[in-house]
């Protein structure tokens, strides 16, 4: 588990390395300073236990909720073992207490059943924080697993009536299709509490029976074409890869985000469009740290260990006592109009119009049109020269910025167009004009020959200064306004209630001189929006394009990875030398020896498409790899909470939350608990290395937004990810949200480590 775990840890820390952005800072500079702080909950298991908000690599929490259920497993499996009514009824008791208490807690605090697609973040993250990175609500699940495990053990050879398959296969399906479709109409509309907390009681108990049966039934030789087909060999190697796209896909994505330029247009077909280039990218780097990294480590860990399959004791009692390794199974769970602020419209005539229009012509009207704006310009540039406190270099910029723009120099007229303006779609959604980032951050002002400043692109905040909710006594209010506005007036009363009291703040890119300050920009922006729009500003950051730094961490990782590409090459070299040996071995190696071949790339990447043990379940193989593209097909659309990176959000509420067809897309959640992996730690590490890398490889408009969010949260907690503990921290705590699960796997594993010793003596 651990090299796998401090890989995604590395890489995080080395995203500032590769790229940047508009809203890096927001998603992957947060993401880096969390996992800075909370880097330890990881390495401990624990990191479930914070917020989500303050966790380090969000998605740890599995890995942190596997852990802790490997530690209870001890109380499951040696009562199961050693006298079998115990133990199943103590696996039933703990599935109970787990589903009580996750309905208990959704009802208490008035929470969605699941993670649905609802508009109100706030609710959805108190659902994360209180409710789905908890074990207690995912015990359900590994129970379920106890017992699968336990009738494949003792009923592997069972012969099964006719009738009794119909009736499973009924069942299953029937099952599966109400916990994936039940939740339809909740995406717009919340259900009673009682509902809510009878679905979020029962429905992953009730998708491990159904996905139990279908991985029963195949193991046994009933599973039809199913059986052949979740056994397809390129599953095989999917499903070896399983762990380790899982912790890469949460980078991809967030790097994919951070370094956005533009706004995305939130649809269906945008998002499966993602999808796709998000799995394969996945796949693609996933392999390599897999035959790098994962497999090597494992290989190590089994000739350290010298693990051995457990033999039937005789005088063996209880229905475990087989004599067959029995192993681990979990099932489970602007243009703006002509004329607005700094814009210069150029009309550009057509067809005859070309040879009839001389050049000198276009730009004495191009002059008229910038002496329009700089006449609605200049006077708060003069008001504002006496009124502010403002540094007298940045006011000296400004005033020489706003004499070059009227004598239309080059770089003045680029300094208005990087900014941004007052876009179309407000009333869809569109909450942000973010301007053109690179335009100001590759802009050099020259005044005389001589340079004057460079751009500094700064993100300011707009809001109207009234509280949205406050703008409507109550949701019946806001029906009164909107129903003849809307084709689904009580629906979309809902979720534009609840997406303008989220989003009511306006995101603005400008794009202002080098010279100026924090300070300066903010007193500038908030004097000129009072007196001329009347709403609230807040600068919240500038940059300016600086040449990448490596800091002492990053350079170690940098190091760190050159040194496991030369061991790579190194022990495939030998490896490739020693063909002709039967062993496969250079004559007369040694442990040391045996050890460095460990990392062939040739030895381990034949191991990618072969079972990873010789009786391994076939099926497992498919149903992992086929939950795998399911959850990155989910965290493709919820993984990116920045509502102000989209457009068409709105329009996109209304048709995606009313499509029956996406219902299975919102439970993706299911999938986090169908699979159950091993071997973790090693490409952890390297991920979170790469983290930290990524801040020196790029950036853009949303680089802090999303990058350096990401970057700073793991900055601060990347020990919780080490110590698989990331699961007991909130989601926005966690560094790298998916590796709650390696946090998980590892918590179960200890237990289940103490467990098998306790079984051989």
């Amino acid at each position: 588990m651990a090299p796998p775990l401090l890989l995604s840890l590395g890489l995080l820390f080395l995203m500032p390395v590769l790229g940047d952005g508009p809203f890096w800072t927001d998603i992957m500079g947060t993401e880096i300073e969390l996992c800075e702080r909370a880097w330890w909950s990881n390495l401990l298991f624990i990191n479930n236990f914070w917020q989500s908000k303050e966790m380090c690599l969000v998605a740890t929490w599995y890995l942190a909720c596997n852990f802790q259920f490997f530690i209870l497993s001890v109380f499951i499996i040696i009562p199961l073992y050693n006298w079998p009514r115990v133990g199943i009824f103590i696996n039933l008791l703990l599935l109970l207490a787990g589903s009580v208490a996750s309905g208990v807690i959704t009802f208490v605090a008035k929470l969605p059943p699941g993670l649905i697609f609802y508009p109100d973040l706030d609710t959805v993250s108190n659902l994360v924080t209180y409710v789905y990175h908890k074990p207690y609500n995912h015990i359900g699940a590994f129970c379920v697993g106890i017992f699968l495990g336990y009738s494949i053990v003792k009923f592997r050879n069972v012969k099964l009536k006719p009738l009794t398959q119909v009736t499973g296969w009924c069942s299953s399906f029937a099952v599966g299709v109400a916990v994936l479709w039940a939740a339809y109409r909740w995406n717009s509309d919340l259900p009673p509490p009682p509902v809510a907390a009878l679905y979020a009681a029962t429905h992953r108990v009730a998708w491990c029976v159904a996905l139990s049966w279908l991985t029963f039934a195949c193991v046994t030789g009933h599973g039809g074409f199913l059986e052949a087909l979740l056994s397809w060999k390129p599953f095989n190697a999917l499903g070896n890869l399983a762990y380790m796209a899982y912790l890469i896909h949460p980078l991809v994505i967030l790097y994919h985000s951070s370094r956005t330029r533009d706004l995305i247009y939130y649809s269906q077909y945008e998002k499966v469009y993602a999808f796709c280039g998000h799995f394969l990218t996945t796949l693609l780097i996933s392999a390599v740290f897999y035959v790098t990294v994962e497999m090597p480590f494992t290989r190590l860990g089994s000739m350290l260990l010298k693990t051995r399959v457990f033999r039937k004791p005789s005088g063996g009692r209880g229905a475990l006592a087989s004599g067959r390794d029995i192993g681990t199974v979990s099932v489970g769970h602007t243009n703006g109009k002509n004329g607005t602020l700094g814009t210069a419209h150029v009309s550009a005539p057509k067809g005859r119009e070309i040879s009839n229009t001389s050049w000198e012509d276009q730009v004495n009207k191009s002059k008229v049109n910038i002496d329009a704006v700089a006449n609605e310009i200049f006077p708060y540039v003069v008001e504002g020269s006496s009124e502010l406190d403002v540094s007298v270099d940045c006011m000296t910029a400004l005033l020489k910025t706003f004499k070059a723009f009227r004598d239309l120099k080059g770089w003045a007229v680029r300094l208005m167009d990087a900014s941004g303006k007052l876009p179309e779609g407000l009333l869809e959604g569109r909450m942000a004009s973010i301007g053109s980032y690179d335009e100001c951050m590759d802009l050099v002002a020259e005044y005389k020959t001589k340079e004057l400043y460079r751009g500094k692109y700064c993100t300011v905040m707009l809001s109207s200064g009234h509280d949205v909710q406050e703008m409507f006594n109550n949701e019946s209010d806001a029906a009164a306004h909107l129903s003849t506005l809307l084709r689904h007036p009580k629906r979309m009363t809902k979720i534009v209630y609840r997406v303008a009291a989220a989003s009511r703040k306006f995101r603005l890119g400008i794009c202002v001189p080098s010279v100026c300050s924090l300070e300066d920009v903010q007193n500038v922006v908030a004097h000129t929006s009072a007196k001329s729009i009347g709403a609230r500003t807040q600068v919240t950051r500038c940059e300016v394009k600086q040449a990448a730094h490596v800091s002492g961490l990053q350079g170690f990782l940098i190091f760190s990875l050159c040194l496991l590409v030369c061991l790579v090459l190194v022990a495939t070299v030998l490896d490739v030398r020693s063909e002709d040996n039967a062993q496969k071995a250079l004559p007369g190696a040694g442990f040391l020896t045996n050890c460095l071949l460990s990392f062939s790339f040739t030895r381990n990447l034949g191991r990618l498409t072969s079972p990873q043990e010789p009786e391994a379940l076939g099926a497992a193989q498919g149903v992992q790899a086929i939950s795998m593209a399911w959850l990155i097909c989910g965290h493709t659309y919820f993984l990116t909470e920045n509502t102000h990176m989209f457009s068409g959000l709105l329009r996109a509420y209304d048709s995606i939350s009313g499509d029956i067809l996406f219902s299975p897309f919102v439970n993706f959640t299911l999938a986090a608990n169908t699979f159950f992996l091993t071997a973790m730690t090693p490409p952890f590490l390297l991920v979170l290395s790469l983290l930290l890398l990524v801040p020196l490889t790029s950036d853009g408009p949303f680089w802090k937004d999303y990058a350096g969010v990401e970057i700073e949260r793991c900055s601060s907690v990347w020990w919780t990810n080490l110590f698989y503990v990331s699961n007991f921290w909130s989601a926005e705590q966690m560094c790298l949200f998916v590796t709650w699960f390696p946090s998980t796997v590892m918590q179960y594993s200890v237990v289940g480590l103490l467990l098998l010793i306790l079984i051989k003596k």
